[in-house]
């Protein structure tokens, strides 16, 4: 249950399989998606206040694709807030760092939506 005074936030973004359709064999292509979920202008949303719900959607049909909790650590401090970095620098790839890894099978080019909704809990 979310504290009152938090306020539920959602990140919505678009991707892409890369093959294109008579590329991808009929079984399909094994698909790995790391979701990191960042607080606005501060750190990652993780296991100390009960991560952040990801959900990966198929947007042509609203299937679930994939669903889950981030987990683990906030990220390093010095490196996301204090070091200065260049727009979409790998600041938050570092060691236990929160983040929820969706796994999936596409058979086609996919438009997916990722979500996220957190904190899910506060101290």
């Amino acid at each position: 249950m979310l504290h009152p005074a938090i306020a539920r936030m959602a990140v919505i973004g678009v991707i892409a399989a890369a093959a294109a359709p008579q590329l991808m064999p009929a079984q399909g292509v094994e698909t790995t998606v790391l979701v990191r979920v960042l607080s606005h202008d501060a750190k990652l949303i993780g296991t100390a206040v009960g991560g952040a719900q990801v959900t990966v959607r198929n947007v042509a049909t609203g299937e679930v694709l994939a669903a889950g909790v981030t987990a683990g650590g906030t990220g390093d401090t010095e490196l996301i807030m204090q070091t200065p970095h260049e727009r979409r620098a790998a600041v938050l790839a570092t060691e236990g760092a929160a983040g929820f890894r969706a796994e999936f099978v596409l058979t086609r080019p996919t438009i997916v939506e990722v979500s996220a909704v957190g904190p899910l809990d506060y101290p």
